[in-house]
């Protein structure tokens, strides 16, 4: 793509290469959807958190 000269050729190139890649895979996830977590009252540190990692250690109950 970025041996093309002209913008209007790796447009081009760009098409035909996601036609090949939708032939072979169908649908490309762009997104993970949204998280939804039911948890007793009380539990700390527990549920979705997007892109953040929760230590096992963190995760208990409030005092």
């Amino acid at each position: 793509m970025q041996k093309l000269p002209t913008a209007a050729e790796q447009t081009k190139r760009a098409n035909e290469l996601e036609k090949e890649a939708f032939a072979l895979y169908g649908l490309l996830p762009y997104a993970n959807g949204p998280a939804m977590t039911g948890v007793k009252k009380g539990l700390a540190n527990f549920g979705p958190a997007a892109f953040g990692s929760i230590r096992k250690e963190d995760i208990g109950w409030e005092k």
